[in-house]
């Protein structure tokens, strides 16, 4: 469909590439406001489905001359264009803008430099998922006036390997797929990847991440529990994306869920810096949520004595519980309480069933 009068002028508009999130358009246009004649715009996806007014990328990359073919990477940070305003060896080089987090800003262009760029034209540019096989047309010798090359990336212009991850989300108990707000972090700089929703009807949610990075993603909706998981993209999900199920539950009383990004180091309860991104979701939701009243369960596997690991529960259970109330939740809406092992989830009898048994988790009253 015609993206609408927003995007479309009635100067030219073409060359379209779309962020891996889905919600940044970047495309090239002549239209008024711009450095020079073909200049490359941006514009952002709104949770209602509509694109804001674009904006210029401004003059970092663009010239007075022209800018075409823009290609946002998948890894979200590299993006690659052609141009003739920037210092190069011909008519349109091709170039390379890296992205710097947390500001967003983009950074010099750097030349892709011979043998890649030639005297001629050199534009069109993408580069595969795995950030180092790159793809291109050029006037350079060939079989036409325009030819397709491949080639691969020097190590130092690479962009970063990524994986697919496909999340459906959907009301645990009819099973209706649902729009919801997903999130998702790297654990280990705390910085928010993604920051989007899923769709109404389909409660799918598609994006690709740098690869062999360990994430956390949180889904939210109003009117339920925040549900959180936490995962690493290998490289096998560049081929087969992995698949994410997510059961939303309505916020009623003995609604429980597992905080799966609470971090202890063995036998501790001292939180490990990398909870804070699921302390602070804790934090948003009883904020957003001020009459909810909830209590915060402490459970371990069966290694150790059963006063130990009841001791150990209570004081994970704790040191949630402290967090909250040093954030500004009411230590009356809360309490806490350990349950050693108890009531294990699943069998203590292997390695994988005794780490899903230690766990912290949050339920209603």
């Amino acid at each position: 469909r015609n993206l609408g009068p927003t995007i479309n002028s009635k100067y030219w508009e073409s060359q379209p590439s779309i962020s891996p999130d889905g919600r940044e358009l970047y495309f090239v246009s002549n239209r008024p406001g711009g450095y020079g004649d073909m200049d490359i715009w941006k514009s952002v996806l709104s949770e209602q489905g509509t694109f804001s007014t674009p904006v210029n990328l401004g003059s970092t990359i663009n010239t007075p001359y022209d800018e075409m073919s823009p290609f946002i990477h998948t890894d979200n940070q590299n993006l690659y264009f052609a141009s003739n305003g920037h210092p190069g060896l011909g008519d349109f080089d091709l170039f390379l803008s890296r992205r710097d987090y947390p500001a967003a800003i983009w950074q010099n262009p750097i030349n892709l430099g011979y043998p890649i760029n030639t005297s001629g034209i050199e534009n069109s540019l993408i580069v595969a998922s795995d950030g180092k096989t790159a793809y291109f047309a050029s006037d350079k010798s060939g079989y036409g006036k325009e030819d397709i090359f491949w080639f691969y990336l020097p190590q130092e212009i690479q962009s970063q390997q990524v994986a697919y991850l496909n999340t459906k989300v959907y009301d645990s108990k009819t099973k209706t797929p649902m729009k919801s707000s997903i999130e998702i972090i790297d654990l280990a700089t705390g910085k928010a990847m993604i920051s989007s929703f899923t769709y109404s009807k389909t409660g799918e949610f598609f994006t690709c991440l740098p690869a062999n990075t360990n994430y956390a993603v949180n889904i939210s909706k109003d009117g339920y529990l925040f549900h959180s998981e936490n995962f690493i993209l290998n490289e096998q999900s560049a081929l087969q994306a992995l698949e994410l199920d997510i059961p939303l539950q309505q916020l009623n009383k003995g609604s429980k869920i597992v905080l799966n990004n609470i971090f202890f180091d063995t036998d501790a309860y001292t939180l490990k810096i990398e909870s804070e991104v699921e302390l602070n979701t804790l934090v948003n939701f009883m904020n957003n949520n001020p009459i909810l009243e909830v209590e915060i369960e402490g459970h371990t596997d069966n290694v150790g004595s059963e006063y130990h690991n009841l001791k150990l529960s209570e004081n994970r259970a704790k040191a949630v519980y402290d967090f909250l109330v040093k954030n500004g939740v009411d230590a009356k809406r809360m309490t806490f309480k350990g349950f050693g092992a108890s009531q294990p989830i699943i069998k203590n009898d292997t390695e994988q069933g005794r780490a899903a048994n230690r766990r912290t988790a949050f339920r209603l009253r």
